[in-house]
């Protein structure tokens, strides 16, 4: 008998086998105009400078989707911690070569890796806090998706800057 499939979440590998196929035949969530994208947001960040940026991003996958905002965040903030969370070992082990490649331009990050989901990290890290947090196409992830999301954003500064990207059908509400 055929199992019947749970959600995305119980089958990453299969998950980003799916999505690389979809990528080759011409939907680019990594392409230009997400870098375009990024810039945009990642200039109205506005903290200190002088102190840490702690980053979070929260299903990273390769790595493609944070390369340009990695990139830009050098430019403005000399010293960052950027977290990487994604559950999918084989995704992750892809975003470290992306580090490997990079390790020129982004000496001044360090990288915390966390074959993990979001809901277990912040259950560790209880009180710790961001001032930056990337969330591409995973809220579709969370154990609840309300819960989830509160609790990121109660961990931002003030000042605030989140990035959420989804999909979702044009007839429906995002709550």
């Amino acid at each position: 008998m055929k199992e019947a499939v749970k959600t995305v979440i119980h089958y990453p590998v299969y998950y980003h086998t799916c999505y690389d196929e979809v990528k080759k035949r011409g939907f680019n969530v990594d392409g230009e105009q997400w870098a375009s994208d990024a810039k945009k947001v990642v200039q109205k960040l506005n903290l200190d400078p002088r102190h840490k940026l702690n980053v979070i991003t929260v299903g990273c996958g390769s790595g493609t989707v944070d390369k340009p905002i990695i990139d830009i965040l050098l430019t403005m903030y000399p010293s960052i911690r950027f977290i990487a969370l994604d559950p999918a070992v084989e995704e992750l082990n892809k975003f470290k070569q992306l580090v490997k490649d990079n390790e020129d331009e982004w000496k001044n990050v360090v990288f915390d890796f966390q074959t993990t989901t979001i809901e277990e990290y912040l259950e560790v890290n209880g009180t710790q806090t961001f001032g930056f947090i990337v969330m591409s196409h995973s809220a579709y992830h969370f154990k609840d998706v309300e819960t989830t999301v509160v609790d990121l954003y109660n961990r931002l500064p003030p000042c605030i800057v989140d990035m959420i990207k989804a999909k979702y059908p044009r007839d429906k509400q995002f709550k």
